[in-house]
């Protein structure tokens, strides 16, 4: 499964609300693709997963947070490339993880999302459905990390507009399929996107 395979926001949201539906089992799942993953991406996901869960299951989030602690001194000394990537990636997931009160931290993805609380388009924004999760937050936080906290703590209506929107254009969805498709490998974090 998937979550930012797509490489847009509103998707990847729509995919964390998704992998809650899976439940417990879906810790185990990302954990193992975790401590396997060899690129940046694919430790994102694992780890967006991660993050999803341990917000939705609070019962579990201790858990998933020491799992993910465990998974970080195993994992990284056996990373030979972008060492630096996998090190924000985890950083990010443990921060949102170790949030006592994931209030605060709700409008960090706000200004790049373009999101607005009952906002007439709901998440699905064009900042959202083309921008990718893995660019950063005024903050320095991975967008889709930071945006999990309202994810995963709002009504499922918001995902969705209320009012009728224009469709992209054929040159903006080629462009869409593209980065999800075909990643490119890792630029270093001044790039300030992750591959």
């Amino acid at each position: 499964f998937w979550f930012v395979g797509a490489r847009t926001s509103w998707l990847t949201a729509v995919a964390a609300r998704t992998a809650v539906e899976c439940g417990e089992a879906a810790i185990e799942r990302n954990l193992q693709r975790l401590v396997a993953s060899r690129k940046p991406i694919t430790a994102f996901d694992a780890l967006f997963g991660l993050a999803a869960l341990g917000l939705s299951l609070p019962s579990e989030r201790a858990r998933i947070r020491a799992e993910i602690c465990k998974a970080r001194e195993i994992h990284l000394p056996a990373i030979r490339e972008h060492v630096e990537h996998f090190k924000l990636v985890y950083s990010n997931a443990l921060w949102l993880l170790s949030s006592a009160d994931c209030d605060d931290l709700r409008a960090d993805a706000f200004v790049p999302l373009e999101w607005k609380r009952n906002g007439p388009r709901g998440l699905a924004t064009a900042a959202a459905l083309y921008g990718d999760p893995t660019e950063f937050t005024p903050s320095g936080r991975y967008v889709g990390f930071a945006m999990l906290p309202f994810v995963m703590g709002g009504r499922l209506e918001e995902h969705y507009p209320k009012i009728r929107q224009r469709n992209p254009s054929s040159r903006k969805v080629a462009h869409l399929l593209a980065r999800g498709w075909y990643r490119n490998e890792p630029k270093p974090p001044p790039m300030r996107t992750l591959h």
